[in-house]
């Protein structure tokens, strides 16, 4: 995960204290920058395969919930 871009925000999924993340990586970007934003400073991208991944991390329970790469356009 070195090379992506993380992007980090709290936030909350039924109910439940979530950490959100949203890791994108370009070829020609290799810097694997992370940043603390809001939702609504999270990138949005619609497509990028696995090149954009969003994962949710659970606080209480101390686990990943869930994880996906986005679709391809």
């Amino acid at each position: 995960m070195s090379g992506y871009d993380r992007y980090y925000t709290g936030t909350w999924v039924s109910g439940r204290r979530m950490i959100k993340g949203v890791l994108y990586i370009e070829h020609a970007n290799q810097h694997g920058k992370v940043r603390i934003v809001t939702e609504q400073e999270l990138p949005v991208i619609m497509d990028g395969g696995c090149s954009v991944v969003t994962v949710f991390f659970d606080v209480a329970t101390n686990r990943v919930a869930g994880t996906f790469c986005n679709g391809i356009a």
